[in-house]
């Protein structure tokens, strides 16, 4: 209760560790609990307890329409929950080892009141259970409060009718910003240059922020920035149901103040400024109107020109004046279209 009311969003702790404290403390207690709300005292019904808590959890950081369906059935209560995808949190599954042995102990030291007439016994055992279940309530993690606006460089807007779950995948490596600019990001990144990324649900005309550390700040994920993460340019990967991969990329835009849900928001659709960092997401479709590139995601990238014979010489990707006509090679690295790609310094 501590990490979820006090700690989070507070800048205290970075984001990640908070978020990954509320798994690793909702993996020991909620089972246990479970066990001990069912009164499990043989193995296999502790195991089916542990299964009752570990099942969704697996299920809802695997699945956006697990996910969903959880969050309607929360919503059923009157609770407004969101749920951020993230299948690196599976890693607190390791906990459940030490929580099996305190709920192995729990069992074998308990002794609970048998059924019985007398009403202390009874009044015990009802106080009992009402303690845990106000524990069960108390596991529940803090979600993130809706945020007044986003200040952002790109952003996705959501112009479909309905509700969208879309994954947002980012390269996973640092950037040569000029490399990008003056290439085909297509042929530079294939599936595998992209780490597993996030899946936001984005009802009509809600928008999201393509910025990596905006982004995760929306997620409730307030992460120092590293350096490699300071960079002028970005590219990344949207998925989305009944919709190929599509890539998006840009560089050095002006970041602006975007609203959350753009609906019969007459000022965001008038203001110039917005227009260079917008992507738009439409039925089976991503509209770029402004200065984010675009295109699909290549599986097999078809070979260049350059790697279509044996070479003797290198093809200047970007020749400027001032290039030493002799230099040190600082990097070499292999190109998914066949190319290798010399770094000169």
């Amino acid at each position: 209760m501590v990490n979820d009311h006090l700690l989070k969003g507070a800048g205290l702790l970075p984001g990640a560790l908070t978020g990954k404290l509320s798994d690793l403390a909702g993996l020991v207690v909620a089972p246990v609990l479970a066990a001990a709300l069912l009164d499990a005292r043989t193995s296999r019904a502790r195991a089916l307890a542990f299964a009752a808590v570990v099942a969704p959890f697996a299920a809802i950081k695997l699945s956006a329409a697990s996910a969903q369906l959880l969050v309607g059935l929360v919503g059923l209560a009157g609770i407004k929950w969101h749920i951020w995808q993230d299948p690196t949190d599976l890693a607190a599954l390791v906990v459940l080892v030490p929580a099996w042995r305190l709920s192995t102990r729990a069992a074998s030291s308990r002794v609970l009141p048998a059924r019985s007439a007398e009403g202390g016994s009874r009044t015990a055992w009802v106080l009992e259970r009402a303690a845990l279940g106000a524990s069960a309530v108390a596991c529940v993690a803090t979600g993130t409060p809706r945020p007044g606006g986003y200040f952002t460089d790109a952003y996705l807007v959501n112009l479909t009718p309905g509700v969208v779950d879309v994954r947002v995948r980012w390269v996973d490596a640092s950037l040569d910003c000029s490399a990008v600019t003056a290439g085909d990001p297509t042929r530079m990144f294939g599936p595998s240059a992209f780490n597993l990324g996030m899946t936001y649900r984005l009802d009509p005309q809600d928008t999201l922020p393509l910025n990596r550390v905006v982004a995760r700040n929306a997620a409730g994920i307030f992460d120092v920035p590293s350096p490699a993460l300071d960079e002028p340019c970005d590219v990344a990967l949207l998925e989305t149901d009944g919709m190929r991969p599509v890539m998006v990329w840009w560089s050095d835009l002006r970041s602006v103040t975007i609203p959350p849900n753009v609906k019969d928001n007459k000022g965001f659709w008038d203001d110039a400024a917005t227009v260079a960092g917008r992507v738009a997401l439409g039925p089976d479709t991503v509209v770029a109107p402004g200065e984010v590139k675009k295109g699909e995601l290549r599986t097999n990238v078809e070979p260049s020109a350059c790697a279509g014979a044996p070479q003797s010489s290198f093809q200047w990707s970007s020749r400027r004046p001032e290039a030493p006509e002799f230099g040190e090679i600082a990097s070499i690295d292999a190109l998914p279209d066949g190319c290798i790609e010399l770094t000169l310094v």
